[in-house]
Formats: C-alpha cells, sequence, structure tokens
C-alpha cells in the first residue's frame, strides 16, 4: 500500500503529481496545467474557486483508486521508480510551484510600484454624493455620511452614514465595482436595539464580561416593510409580526477559572439568557458562551481577541441554536451542549 499512499500524497501537494507517479504521462500534464490555469485565474470568482476545488478533489481521488487498482494488478502499468521518478515528480513540482510562486510575486510587485493600481476608478467625493442620493430614494429621508473607504483587491466603496435624528446610530454603505449600492440600515438599526433590549441583563450576569457582541439579522426583502418615513419598525414588533424573517446572534465571552461549583453558577446564568429569550418572545436566536482560563494573556484582554493563538486558553464552550433553546428546560439539559475543550 506504499505506492497508494505516495500517489495520493503527491495528488494532494499538485494536482496531476500523482498521475505522474501512477504512469499517466498525458493525464498528469493535463491536470497539471488546468490547476495552474484557475490557480492564477480564480482569485475573486466563485465559481471558478469551486471549479479549482472539485478538480482538486477528483484528482486526488483519481490517483488513490488508480493506484489501488494497479496495486491490485487490476490495471497492467508500473509505477515511476527510482531515479526517472525523482527526476520527472521533483521537476513537475518545482515547475508548477515555480510558475505559481513567481505570478504571485509578480501580481504583488506589480500592485505595490505601479501607481494608479490602488485608486479607485470613480473619485470618492462622487462616491459619497451617490450614496447620499440612493440613501435618500431609498428611505426618504437625509442621511449623513463620512468620507468613502475604497478596497482595490475587491472594487468595494464604503461609506459610514447615520440618520440626521439619529447620528449614534451608524451603518455601512457600499457598492463592488459598479454594481448598485446596499447598505445596513436595518440590521445595524434592529442590532442596536436588541444590544439596549438585553443590556441590563447582560450587565447583572457578567458585569466583568470580557467579549459582549450581539447583532441582528433581518431578511432583505423586509426593507421596504419595517422602514417608516426613515425610521426602522421597533424590534419587539419585527419578532411578532415577522417571526422567521429575523435572527438573532449573541456571542459572550468571559475569563475565570471554574471548580465544579462556579461551572454550575455559569450554566445557571446561560439558562437564565435562554429563560429570557422565551419570555420576550425572540424564537430565532444563536448562543454561544466561552470561558476562558484566567491564565490567557494580557494582550489578547486588552486587544479582545479570542481563539487564534491562544486557543490553549478556551475552557468551555457552548453554541446553541435556536432549536437547541427551544428544547432546554433545565441545567441538566444545559449541560449536555457545554464542550470541555483545554
Amino acid at each position: 500500500m506504499k505506492h497508494v499512499a505516495i500517489a495520493t500524497l503527491l495528488s494532494i501537494l499538485f494536482s496531476g503529481i500523482g498521475q505522474l507517479y501512477n504512469g499517466q504521462r498525458i493525464k498528469g500534464i493535463i491536470l497539471i496545467i488546468v490547476q495552474l490555469i484557475l490557480g492564477l485565474i480564480f482569485l475573486g470568482n466563485v465559481w471558478l474557486m469551486m471549479l479549482y476545488g472539485v478538480i482538486r478533489l477528483g484528482a486526488v481521488v483519481d490517483a488513490l483508486v488508480v493506484s489501488l487498482l494497479m496495486v491490485k494488478g487490476t490495471i497492467n502499468r508500473e509505477f515511476l521508480k527510482g531515479k526517472r521518478a525523482v527526476a520527472e515528480i521533483g521537476i513537475a513540482l518545482v515547475v508548477s510551484y515555480g510558475v505559481l510562486l513567481s505570478s504571485a510575486f509578480t501580481g504583488t510587485m506589480l500592485m505595490i510600484w505601479m501607481p494608479g493600481s490602488s485608486e479607485p476608478p470613480e473619485p470618492l467625493s462622487e462616491v459619497r454624493q451617490e450614496a447620499k442620493i440612493y440613501l435618500k430614494d431609498k428611505y426618504g429621508v437625509e442621511f449623513g455620511t463620512e468620507e468613502p473607504r475604497y478596497t482595490a483587491a475587491t472594487s468595494t466603496y464604503r461609506v459610514n452614514a447615520y440618520p440626521k435624528t439619529n447620528p449614534d446610530l451608524t451603518f455601512t454603505v457600499f457598492k463592488v465595482g459598479s454594481k448598485p449600492f446596499d447598505d445596513t440600515y436595518v440590521n445595524s438599526s434592529v442590532s442596536k436595539q436588541a444590544r439596549e433590549e438585553i443590556q441590563p441583563l447582560i450587565d447583572q450576569l457578567y458585569p466583568d464580561v470580557w467579549i459582549y457582541r450581539c447583532n441582528v439579522g433581518v431578511n432583505n426583502a423586509l426593507d421596504d416593510d419595517v422602514v417608516f418615513n426613515g425610521e426602522v419598525m421597533d424590534y419587539t414588533e419585527i419578532r411578532e409580526r415577522y417571526p422567521d424573517k429575523y435572527t438573532q446572534h449573541v456571542k459572550i465571552s468571559v475569563i475565570r477559572d471554574l471548580d465544579d461549583q462556579g461551572k454550575q453558577e455559569e450554566m445557571k446564568k446561560i439558562l437564565t439568557i435562554i429563560n429570557y429569550f422565551k419570555e420576550k418572545g425572540i424564537r430565532k436566536v444563536n448562543l454561544s458562551v466561552s470561558i476562558y482560563a484566567e491564565s490567557l494573556p494580557e494582550k489578547p484582554r486588552k486587544e479582545k481577541t479570542s481563539l487564534g493563538s491562544y486557543y490553549e486558553h478556551l475552557k468551555y464552550k457552548i453554541s446553541l441554536s435556536s432549536n437547541d433553546i427551544a428544547e432546554i428546560e433545565t441545567v441538566e439539559d444545559l449541560e449536555e451542549h457545554l464542550r470541555k475543550l483545554n
């Protein structure tokens, strides 16, 4: 089975190399060329990325199956061996990765040295004015806007905006290239209401909370139905009228070392939040609670950076969907969803 493992590993490294090892030179060269072409042009194109992934997976499966059949004697072909195998596979890998790396390096240098490469094709002052007009036409009232930002890699314009009657409520207006504008006004407004609604409970249960986020996503098709004269409908009314057209997401992270009694206390706090959701009729909600050890370094504490390089400090985690929350009645029910990680 050594040959099967080698062919599969080589195909994982680069599509077509496993086929070369299996003695299928033409098929291998074709797969190498296809991966090189797709690898150079798929960036930013979802469909090409999917095709790239399918071809890579198919090449791995093909190399595995063919090598297995060769070992069993079903296919009468010999594997590359000795110096010839080292030479052909080595050259193929060096050339393939060399082409990809040199292309990536060249593209990066062009982005750095070409003066106009990161300049927006449309003046930012015009984009700002277009954003104001878009918001006025969509919501019927005036909005304030800030200086737009342009991201060359994705050809995206972003403009921070706010209702002139409520400047504390900021949201984003954006467009990609020449596509129409879109915005986050409804979601930002409803999320702000949701945070204000649950904030007293969070303050009561977690006065020393480390990370707390509460956001609501409302179905885009409801934009015209939940905004009147520029004002977004109250979140409680949205829940009553459109019970399946929103999702609330609540994330809580705390830092503390837990013994058995402390773990029970944390379970009771989470159960209190679940009961709050039920009492308020918040049916579509996802809840995530993470408990980190006191050994968590000072840097992530200040930056509020969870996971990543500090995963080893994450001790317990509970992730609950709407269906999970609907079924939980007791601490014992809740403990079934508690995961001890480190």
